[in-house]
């Protein structure tokens, strides 16, 4: 497998598990947001339980062993009724509870995605590659919008060529003049009105394609939208993990900067110590000329505020995404 096939082959494979997860979670969003509150389900399990005390209370005395024979059954009904609204509401609790687990699960696996995908991308990132990664994952995309395009293309053209049909009918009942009457016969006019419902039943019928085309440019139109919403999505989900990568790829880049900064700092500090004993300069000599012990300039990256700020910086983004650098 070629190094391009096989960068095609992590925006594919990316691509698709990227979509089932978000397909699954969008699924349990749905679940949950028909689902109706809990505190809505709490209402009947509350009220079974009041009316179960306040039987007890009117008819017991408080206390259930004191309810008459005869209103036995009646107890039994309000014990049921408090049992069956208890059971529905922590059921119904649990089931939440699982969806909300299984959502926070799969947001795991679909961060685990992206952490994958990008130390996968980061080791062969290059600016170069970003336009193959994201055309890989959107082709099918492209295929689809230019399909549709065509599609409402050739309905658009259909449409007016209806609609000037219809406009071009002008169907009416000749009227024959008083020299015209004296020739005319019930055959002339029967033809006559054979061809006026014949141009009208024309006029109908292309009125009814018509209004068809309309309806199916409209449904294209909206499905047209539809997927070029869900390739803008997918777009910027794309550039968004490419660029993810390149941010590790960076980070691991200047993670070795700042170590060979460490080092040669180590190295110039080390040397200058040893001159320094050598010819017997002290602190106070170098201090009256850089402001410190050893020569000022012994970092690749000079300046100490930067530095620090790159070390969290760095430190931060690989700590999110867990990846390995040599230390």
């Amino acid at each position: 497998m070629t190094n391009q096939t096989c960068k095609k082959q992590v925006a594919k494979d990316w691509f698709f598990r990227m979509k089932e997860i978000q397909e699954q979670i969008a699924d349990i969003n749905r679940k949950i947001g028909v689902a109706p509150d809990i505190s809505r389900l709490a209402i009947p399990a509350g009220d079974a339980k009041r009316r179960l005390e306040s039987f007890v209370y009117l008819n017991g005395d408080q206390r259930e062993e004191n309810i008459p024979d005869r209103l036995q059954g009646e107890l039994r009904t309000l014990k049921n009724n408090v049992a069956e609204t208890a059971e529905a509401l922590e059921k119904y609790k649990k089931q939440s509870h699982q969806l909300i687990e299984e959502r926070d699960e799969l947001k795991k696996r679909l961060d685990g995605t992206f952490r994958q995908t990008n130390l996968e991308l980061s080791t062969n990132f290059s600016a170069d590659g970003l336009k193959e990664f994201v055309e890989s994952v959107v082709e099918i995309w492209l295929d689809s919008i230019k399909t549709i395009k065509d599609k409402l293309s050739h309905l658009e053209e259909k449409r007016s060529e209806l609609k000037s049909e219809v406009k071009s009918f002008r169907p009416k009942t000749k009227n024959f003049n008083e020299d015209e009457l004296l020739n005319a016969s019930i055959k002339d006019l029967t033809a006559e009105l054979k061809a006026e419902e014949e141009l009208k039943r024309r006029q109908k019928a292309a009125e009814e394609l018509f209004n068809q085309a309309e309806a199916a440019v409209k449904a294209v139109q909206k499905r047209l939208e539809a997927e070029r919403k869900q390739f803008a999505d997918d777009l910027t989900d794309a550039v968004a993990a490419y660029t993810n990568a390149g941010i590790f790829n960076t980070a691991q880049d200047l993670k070795l900067l700042l170590k060979k900064d460490s080092l040669y700092h180590e190295a110039v500090s080390e040397i200058c110590r040893e001159l320094l004993k050598k010819t017997g300069t002290d602190a106070a000599h170098v201090f009256n000329f850089t402001g410190g012990s050893l020569p000022a300039q012994t970092h690749i990256i000079s300046d100490s505020v930067i530095r620090g700020r790159l070390e969290s910086m760095v430190d931060e983004i690989l700590k999110q995404n867990r990846l390995q650098t040599t230390d």
